[in-house]
């Protein structure tokens, strides 16, 4: 019975992962995916595994270290491999032809997140029956990973913060595996961490963790220190990490340059403090029932000692603390310590007996705003649906201009080269795989000014003369970014075609780079993404 459990919550873990994964395609509109995917297709173009030896070729958009773009490779390689035979033109246009729409990329870096988030699921079960010898506990410990919206939500895309989590709970893993010697664990486990700073920095992290397991879950004093595998594990965790950063040294310095101004600002108590009252606030919006187990557990923990509680609170406590002194605080940081909070809220229930109501109560509860979350990705964000009612209501050819943050329609050759006498700045890769194809690509094209990367002042300031001198007829806008570049000019006059309410309370993070505001962002908004409006104006 057990392993059929276990078998269905991998199951629904997957899928509830799975689900959505094409959203915002073929924009690209989740943060940080392109860094990944182009690091990858820079490999491929120069074949090298080193971008440290082709620099100039990386540097302006890959900006994290590079083992994620590596595990991308292959399959990149073998879908590439599928597409071309089914190609009916030279490698040449081939290649042009592909970077005109990466969505199949896309898609396929996110279903191996999915596979890495289900996988993560399983090894936190296997973690849970090394600490805690009980197959109930273990099971929880799996469910409350598998239905927490963070770890579903990034699950969905192809970011480094699931493989970090993953790596985490390996390494938890390792450090509580029952048949192993301290050797092996600490050196297995020094040996991920190592090899995750190739993924993201924030894995150094962990060595903290691996550092409080040492003195603080398995007691080992000083003398151990005398013992010759300690310090080949800090060795271990050196090399690797140099490793890492020779193969590309501006994927550690350029991500970290977000966060220098911030690491040399002034400290104070009230500052650090903050931080942690800005993450419980996000678990509270985003999820309760995780949280409340987690409080529960530590109130009852303090009373018995608990070895591993306490190391979790220390070690949560200087990860928060991390941020705050070296970088910055953002809701997603918190995902590398969901698999502690699953391990230590499913002790939370187990301490109170397990109660079959509790249990499913607990976990119906959670995946509401899961579900709710995976609805609103096949929904689709407020851009792909208003460029989907282009398509039904505007002629192929027809003079569009776009005006929405990472929004544009296909575009013809001749609008591309008028953008670029707009402004030669704003032209995008794909711009010039649309424009330099040979291939004929599938309609409709329009003649369309995108113009979210737009930056020539004198260009908006005349935007209303410009749209009625070239006969553009159509506008399509999002009109916080409007107001922001060219005033009310859209606002005024024209008929309104469509318009699309999304979630327009505030231009932070969407809901698909973190928690946003949690519920309130899931449930009161009809699609994720901002307003959008569709015009039709008179040129005569």
């Amino acid at each position: 019975m057990p392993k059929k459990l276990l078998a269905i919550l991998l199951l629904v873990a997957f899928v509830l992962r799975v689900v959505g994964i094409g959203y915002g395609l073929p924009l690209w509109l989740v943060g940080d995916e392109p860094a990944f995917i182009f690091g990858s297709f820079k490999m491929m173009e120069l074949h090298t595994l080193i971008p440290a030896f082709h620099q100039a070729d990386f540097i302006s958009t890959f900006y994290y270290p590079p083992y994620l773009s590596y595990l991308y490779l292959l399959p990149f390689i073998a879908v590439a491999c599928v597409k071309y035979l089914f190609f009916s033109g030279t490698f040449g246009e081939f290649t042009q032809f592909l970077q005109t729409d990466l969505s199949v990329f896309f898609l396929v870096s996110r279903l191996i997140s999915a596979m890495i988030g289900t996988a993560t699921v399983y090894v936190v079960y296997r973690v849970g029956k090394n600490m805690f010898h009980r197959e109930g506990t273990a099971l929880l410990a799996a469910a409350f990973l598998a239905f927490s919206f963070l770890h579903v939500n990034f699950s969905h895309w192809g970011r480094h913060w699931v493989p970090a989590t993953g790596m985490f709970s390996l390494i938890l893993f390792c450090l509580s595996h029952p048949e192993w010697s301290a050797r092996k664990r600490y050196l297995t486990a020094s040996l991920i961490v190592g090899v995750g700073m190739g993924v993201t920095q924030q894995v150094g992290l962990l060595t903290l963790c691996i550092v409080i397991w040492f003195f603080l879950v398995d007691r080992f004093g000083l003398r151990t220190l005398r013992e010759w595998w300690p310090w080949a594990c800090v060795g271990m965790y050196l090399f690797l990490s140099l490793i890492a950063y020779s193969l590309w040294p501006p994927g550690f310095y350029v991500a970290a340059a977000a966060g220098e101004f911030i690491a040399k600002t002034p400290k104070t108590l009230s500052g650090f403090l903050s931080g942690y009252e800005f993450y419980f606030m996000n678990l509270v919006r985003s999820e309760p029932l995780l949280l409340l187990w987690l409080i529960i557990r530590c109130v009852v923990g303090i009373k018995h000692r608990d070895r591993f509680l306490l190391a979790s609170a220390v070690f949560g406590f200087l990860y928060i603390a991390a941020f705050y002194f070296l970088f910055l605080h953002t809701d997603r940081f918190l995902l590398l310590l969901y698999p502690l909070f699953a391990l230590v809220a499913a002790r939370g229930i187990s301490v109170v007996g397990e109660k079959k109501f509790f249990t499913v109560a607990t976990m119906v509860f959670m995946m509401i705003p899961v579900i709710r979350y995976d609805l609103l990705l096949v929904k689709n964000d407020t851009r792909i649906q208003m460029l989907q009612i282009a398509k039904k209501e505007i002629p192929a050819g027809a003079k569009v201009m776009v005006m929405a943050p990472l929004t544009r329609l296909p575009a013809t050759v001749q609008s591309i080269e008028e953008q670029e006498v707009v402004d030669a700045a704003s032209i995008r890769s794909v711009d010039n795989a649309e424009r330099f194809s040979s291939v004929v690509l599938a309609p409709p094209r329009y003649h369309a000014l995108n113009l979210f990367s737009v930056r020539n002042v004198d260009f908006l300031a005349n935007i209303g003369e410009y749209r009625q001198s070239h006969g553009y007829e159509y506008v399509i806008y999002e009109p916080l970014l409007a107001e922001e570049r060219v005033g009310d000019i859209f606002a005024r006059g024209g008929t309104t075609i469509a318009q699309l309410h999304g979630y327009v309370e505030s231009r932070g993070d969407s809901v698909v780079n973190g928690i946003g505001d949690g519920w309130k962002q899931l449930f009161f908004s009809s699609s994720i993404g901002p307003e959008m409006v569709m015009k039709k104006f008179s040129i005569y």
